[in-house]
């Protein structure tokens, strides 16, 4: 926001932009109750925000007007299993390759690209746990029924269901 009306320039900023593509394959494994997902991605940005006096060839030019004249890329891999809840465990497991990056907008530099923000190579993540009905079990139901209770809960909004789980990224 500080950006749109740091100069009367930015106001005609045009909107950043962006084109994807995901294609992949999955494999449900119905003996275990898993299913396994490939997928590769692409995506290519338009209109990225870059500071005028980044484009200057003075280096101490100082510029509070944003121009949209930015390009980025974003492309990678990622596998995907997942074990479906069954007897209350649920479990899955992701692995991700991919880069993100941005055409150097520097005069004589235009071909080369360099890394943008969230550029994370490598990224594997867990997670899993274990599901409990409280609506099956008869104390959460007598619970369930009492006055104070029904005062608490739109305060402390208490679940039918408790899920404890582990995330590990």
């Amino acid at each position: 926001f500080i950006d749109l009306i740091a100069d009367k320039q930015n106001r005609t900023m045009k909107p950043k932009r962006a084109v994807t593509g995901i294609t992949g394959v999955e494999y449900i494994l119905e003996r275990y109750s898993a299913k396994c997902i490939a997928e590769i991605f692409y995506k290519h940005y338009y209109n990225l925000p870059i500071n005028a006096s980044l484009k200057s060839e003075n280096p101490y030019e100082k510029s509070n007007v944003i121009l949209t004249d930015g390009i980025g890329r974003s492309y990678g891999i990622e596998f995907y299993f997942q074990k479906k809840l069954v007897n209350n465990l649920f479990f899955t497991a992701a692995y991700s390759y991919s880069r993100s990056e941005e055409r150097d907008f520097r005069d004589g530099y235009e071909s080369n690209w360099i890394r943008r923000d969230f550029d994370f190579r490598n990224v594997f993540t867990i997670s899993g746990g274990y599901k409990i009905e409280l609506i099956d079990k008869s104390w959460f139901q007598r619970l369930h029924n009492t006055l104070w209770f029904k005062l608490v809960t739109p305060i402390f909004p208490l679940a039918d269901r408790i899920e404890l789980s582990i995330k590990w990224r």
